[in-house]
Order: structure tokens, then C-alpha cells, then sequence
């Protein structure tokens, strides 16, 4: 059986909206791998937090695990101060936070200089529909807001807490898809309007290198189809493990959005040497890790944004979680969200050849993120998209003429690929059949695209002309104005025009013009690339 890979498609510009604060690093903690000694005050908490916003980060991640609570004390007082209405809390249930008397375990790793008592705070674990509600409440009053904007499942059965544990072991995946269980409590709130989204977040580094938990799968399977939102995998997906395959490959079948955390790796992307997954970081890691700050120099990029480039490679990745700790590196984790999106296709191309990548990764043929390059616009044929749509027009006009025979279309296709971008697809699902159209025997669909690329390009040229400020908009996550124009003057008239062209002239007062489209790639991909 073939093994199962994941087509990553580069280029992709991270927006500052698409970036979500971790807030563990508002918590105390107990390792250097998560920050120890770090200024864990109010002050600087808001600053930070301040900074973010002021940066264009909207969403922040948080949990009362983090700091005992103390990170979503810290969290709440901030947002609170700010201000700011755009901002979205996230934080997480299933471990309800105790101030210690009881016979539950203490919470490990938390400790605070002038917090006495903050170490001693103790936990007890509850992945009922009732534990939901109650840890949202405690929440609540931890972070002093009146809602938040989503809750995540927190990591049921890990065994890092359950070994500290007297009491047999429970499945707490099994108690979370119960009747009565989170997942049914967390579908409840949502329809109620507590809450607008339901994630679960996994720690993937409890055992470095042993796959992704099998919780995951089990919860994204086992719950009733639309329970989830997204899942956030931490450690999962980064330069030095691409374990979270299988969870992407579901994710993208469920429709499931991936928050990707754990991006730099414990801090060994960021630092020389250090941590990894709460330990000493081993030997071959260490060394795995100045590979791949050569190999990123070598294409003068730092190896932050080529981390963060890689976290952002999956369709399916809509926010990449980032812990920062005072309002400089908020600063410096902005600059390298900027640098990441200039990373060329070729750091991909070398760390294939290298073995750098897992074997699961496949570098993109297929480039459904990117098709507005498709066109036939040889000189934009850069290695970050693939001229799909030349390569289709060519092969299809020669079988019109019947210049060749069907048999011929792999062949054709791969001398096409190695002429333009000189990869060379391992198969022909990386290759001819990428073309989903050819499969099912039709023809003429990629033109068609690039005709509607071409439209959508005028059309937004022309909402531009008319809504002033509307990049600066869209840059922050509002597109409500773009929304209410296209409404008008498009949605509103639906096919009420017998051309395309019609409708483009009563939308932007001209038929189609591709020099607009042209305009638009130069500038933009110039812009991205650097290109001459």
C-alpha cells in the first residue's frame, strides 16, 4: 500500500490576523524550554498583549492548566485594560485547577517567586458536559470577561498527568465522546451561543518521535461530524517532526481547520541548543537543527521565518499559535511572519534532497492555493507555482488535433513539469492526475480558471477604486464593507447578464482586460519575491 503523503503548496503570506498568541508564556513556568526567568508581571503582561494587538493579532490561546491559572489571570487583566473589542480569547477544558487539600496531584513545573501557594495548586481531571460548563465558568472568572470566543478539549489521557495519579486509569477520550460527555456539552454551549468555536488541543511532544496521539484521531473520528472547528497540534508539525500527518490528512477530510503550535521546536529554531519536549534536547536534533540554519543561510533566510513558512505549508493550517514573551519579541516574531512569506520554494526543494523533510512530505505539484499563477504566463513560472494551466492547454489542444494518444499524457506531462520547473512528480498523482478534470474525462477547465482569476482580479480592482482603505481592511481581518459591495453590484445580479463580459462592464465599465491581471501578478509577486 503506497504511503500516504501531504502535497504542501509555498508561497503563502501569513497575515498578522492569521497568527495567534500563545499564552503560556504569561503563565510561570518551570523549564527553560517554556521561558523560565522570564518577566512574568502584570505589567508586562499588558504591554505585551498591547503589542500584539497593535501588531494585528486578534486571537489569544490560553488554558487554565498554563500557570495554574495564573496565565489566564494575567491574560484576562490585559484584553480587560486594552480594550479592545476585536480580540478573541480561547482557552481550554478537561483540567479543572484546585487549590491544594485534597488528595489531587499538584500541577508540575509552575512556580512564581512572591506567588506562595501558586506551585501547591493541585488539579483534578473532568471530560463531562458538566466538567465543560463548570471549567468555562471558572475560566470566566479567572479571566474576568464575559465570554470567551472558544474552548479546546485538553489533552485527555495524557499520560504525563495520569502516571502522577493514584486512581485507575481512566479513558477520558471514551468519557468526552459519551452522552454526556465534553464533546456533547461543548455542542450544546456553541448552539446556545456560549461559545463560537470547539477545538481540542494535544500536546504531541509527550514522547518525542512517537507519532501523533492516537487521541486525536480518535476524538476528530469518534464525535458527531461538524463537533469540531479545528484542533490545535502542539509539537506536531514543525522543521524537525512532521508526525502530524495522519491528523492533517483527517483534518482536510472532516473540514476541520489545524492550529499549528510548537513551531519553533521547543525554542531549538530560535536559540542554539536548549530543550526539546520538556528534556534535554537530544544530540541528533541539536545537529539536525544547525543543518537546517545552513541550509536556510544559504538562501539568505533566518531559520525562524523558514520555521514559520513551514508550519503555514498545509492548506488546512489556518492559524500558526506563537508564544511571545515581552512586547521586543513580539516585534521580532512579527518581522519573521513578514520574512516568511519571501522564503523561495528552493529551501523546500534542497531540504527534500538533504532528507531534511519527512519521506511523507511531498513538495507541491498541485497548486490549488496558488492557481492564480496558473495562467500562461511563462514569466511568473517561478518555483512556487507550476503553470498548471499551460501545461493543460497544450496537452488537451494536442489531443483535439490528435497530435498524440491518451496513452502519451503522463509522458508529456513530465516533460513539461521538468522544462518549466525542472521537478520531476514521483508518480502520476503527483503528476497528469493531478488534474482532477482529466480523470472524469473532461477538458477545457483550466482556461476557464484562469478566465475567472482574470475577472475576480478586475472586479476587486474596481471595489478598490470605490472603497478607500479597503486593503488596510481586508490586512485586518474586516471584510465587511468588501462583503456589502459584492453584494450590489455581483451577487445581487447573479447570471441576470448573458456574458461575462456584460457583467464586468456594468461592474467595473470595461470588458475584460488581462493587462489588469498581468498588473496585478507583477506587482504583487515583485513585491513577495523580489523578482526583477
Amino acid at each position: 500500500m503506497a504511503m500516504a503523503t501531504l502535497s504542501l503548496a509555498p508561497g503563502r503570506q501569513l497575515q498578522p490576523w492569521e497568527v495567534m498568541f500563545g499564552g503560556i508564556w504569561l503563565a510561570p513556568v518551570g523549564n527553560a524550554a517554556q521561558g523560565d526567568g522570564e518577566d512574568t508581571s502584570q505589567a508586562n503582561a499588558d504591554a505585551t498583549v498591547a503589542a500584539a494587538v497593535a501588531a494585528g493579532v486578534k486571537e489569544f490561546d490560553t488554558a487554565p492548566w498554563y500557570g495554574a491559572g495564573a496565565a489566564e489571570e494575567r491574560l484576562g487583566r490585559a484584553v480587560r485594560r486594552l480594550g479592545d473589542a476585536s480580540t478573541k480569547v480561547i482557552t481550554k477544558a478537561g483540567r479543572l485547577v484546585r487549590e491544594p487539600g485534597g488528595t489531587e496531584p499538584c500541577i508540575p513545573g509552575f512556580d512564581e517567586p512572591g506567588r506562595p501557594g501558586l506551585h501547591e495548586r493541585v488539579w483534578t481531571n473532568d471530560y463531562t458536559a458538566a466538567g465543560a460548563r463548570l471549567s468555562l465558568s471558572e475560566s470566566l472568572e479567572r479571566l474576568g470577561l464575559p465570554r470567551v470566543f472558544g474552548l479546546r478539549i485538553h489533552d485527555p489521557n495524557d499520560n504525563s498527568c495520569n502516571t502522577r495519579r493514584t486512581e485507575a486509569f481512566v479513558d477520558e477520550v471514551e468519557v468526552a465522546l459519551g452522552s454526556e460527555g465534553m464533546c456533547q456539552g461543548f455542542r450544546q454551549l456553541r448552539s446556545e451561543g456560549v461559545i463560537q468555536h470547539v477545538g481540542l488541543g494535544m500536546n504531541c511532544n509527550r514522547e518525542p518521535h512517537q507519532g501523533v496521539p492516537e487521541e486525536i484521531l480518535r476524538l476528530l473520528r469518534g464525535s458527531e461530524p461538524g463537533t469540531f472547528d479545528s484542533a490545535l497540534l502542539a509539537g506536531g508539525w514543525n522543521l524537525l517532526c512532521q508526525e502530524g500527518l495522519s491528523c492533517f490528512l483527517e483534518c482536510e477530510r472532516l473540514g476541520v481547520e489545524v492550529h499549528v503550535a510548537g513551531v519553533f521546536a521547543s525554542g531549538l529554531l530560535v536559540s542554539k541548543g536548549g530543550t526539546y519536549a520538556y528534556r534535554d534536547a537530544p544530540a541528533e536534533l541539536v545537529e539536525r537543527t544547525e543543518r537546517w540554519r545552513a541550509l536556510a543561510s544559504r538562501h539568505n533566510c533566518s531559520l525562524p521565518a523558514v520555521a514559520i513558512a513551514f508550519a503555514a505549508l498545509p492548506r488546512c493550517v489556518t492559524r500558526v499559535v506563537i508564544g511571545m514573551a515581552n512586547p521586543q519579541q513580539v516585534e521580532q516574531t512579527m518581522a519573521w511572519v513578514k520574512e516568511s512569506g519571501t522564503v523561495p520554494c528552493a529551501v523546500w526543494a534542497e531540504a527534500k534532497e538533504l532528507g531534511l523533510l519527512s519521506p511523507v512530505v511531498t513538495m507541491c505539484c498541485s497548486c490549488y492555493r496558488f492557481q492564480q499563477l496558473c495562467p500562461t504566463v511563462r514569466f511568473l513560472a517561478t518555483g512556487h507555482s507550476e503553470c498548471r494551466a499551460e501545461r493543460s492547454f497544450e496537452i488537451e489542444k494536442g489531443l483535439i488535433e490528435g497530435a498524440f494518444d491518451v496513452d502519451e499524457i503522463p509522458r508529456l506531462w513530465n516533460e513539461k513539469m521538468k522544462e518549466y520547473l525542472g521537478v520531476e512528480p514521483a508518480d502520476d498523482g503527483e503528476g497528469c492526475l493531478q488534474d482532477v478534470h482529466w480523470a472524469a474525462g473532461l477538458t477545457g477547465y483550466f482556461p476557464t480558471y484562469s478566465l475567472g482569476a482574470m475577472a475576480a482580479v478586475q472586479i476587486f480592482d474596481a471595489a478598490k477604486a470605490e472603497l478607500p482603505g479597503l486593503d488596510e481592511a481586508i490586512a485586518a481581518g474586516d471584510f465587511k464593507g468588501l462583503r456589502a459591495w459584492l453584494k450590489e453590484k455581483v451577487h445581487a445580479v447573479g447570471s441576470l447578464y448573458p456574458t461575462a463580459d456584460e457583467l464586468l462592464v456594468a461592474v467595473t465599465g470595461k470588458p475584460l482586460d488581462p493587462q489588469i491581471f498581468l498588473r496585478y501578478l507583477r506587482e504583487k509577486y515583485s513585491e513577495l519575491y523580489k523578482l526583477p
